[in-house]
């Protein structure tokens, strides 16, 4: 028997449910998120700004890493429309519907995706890189 966790929050009005995803779920999308913040590593210092909406700001997110990444959290989300409709995002034409000309609530949905399955990585990640700042800055300062 497996207990099902997820998480809820409100984004543009709308009630999101995310499921946290299992190991063999969850490890191609870490390795895919790993490897953005490789190439963008401005990223992990972005506190208070989502991943995705930075990455894509910043030039570091590909239109494959986006696709792969919706399509990952999408079964692993429903989003209360309204009192008595809620849809999964499983689909593209699902995600269609729920984001049409939300653009900035589609990346904060991918956000708390993100957040909900690696909260603990991420904040060791942005953890770590200030203390490689904080280290390279002292350094500069004492030469």
């Amino acid at each position: 028997m497996s207990i099902i966790e997820t998480r809820q929050k409100e984004i543009g009005g709308r009630q999101y449910t995310v499921r946290i995803m299992s190991f063999s779920e969850a490890q191609p999308v870490y390795k895919r998120i790993e490897r953005i913040l490789s190439v963008n590593p401005e990223v992990v210092e972005g506190a208070g700004i989502g991943l995705f909406m930075l990455s894509s700001l910043s030039g570091g997110l590909s239109e494959e890493d986006l696709k792969f990444c919706i399509e990952r959290f999408g079964p692993t989300t429903t989003v209360a429309l309204n009192a008595t409709q809620v849809l999964d995002l499983a689909t593209a034409d699902k995600r269609n519907i729920v984001f049409a000309q939300r653009f900035e609530e589609h990346f904060e949905w991918l956000d708390f995706c993100v957040e909900v399955n690696f909260e603990g990585t991420i904040a060791k990640m942005r953890a770590a890189a200030a203390r490689h700042k904080a280290a390279a800055e002292s350094k500069k300062a004492q030469s």
